[in-house]
């Protein structure tokens, strides 16, 4: 798994604890935002979306991915 750092506004991790800390759904940060990046990539309206499905070609490669029919059906 690859990590990456990310800047955020002012106050913006306070919320993000503050709504850890209502919502047992999410055990950390790291869980909140793949699942809110997920939700860009690869739900039905994204902001920005244009009637495809974007996959990293490093990912298909990849043997513990997920296959292309896979994540279509967890989008249904």
């Amino acid at each position: 798994m690859e990590t990456f750092e990310l800047e955020l506004p002012d106050g913006m991790e306070d919320d993000i604890e503050e709504y850890l800390s209502e919502n047992n759904y999410y055990l950390n940060k790291s869980e909140l935002m793949r699942d809110a990046l997920r939700h860009v990539l690869y739900s039905e309206n994204p902001p920005g979306y244009n009637g495809s499905i974007h996959v990293n070609q490093q990912q298909i490669d990849r043997v513990d991915s997920d296959s292309l029919e896979d994540v279509k059906s967890e989008q249904e």
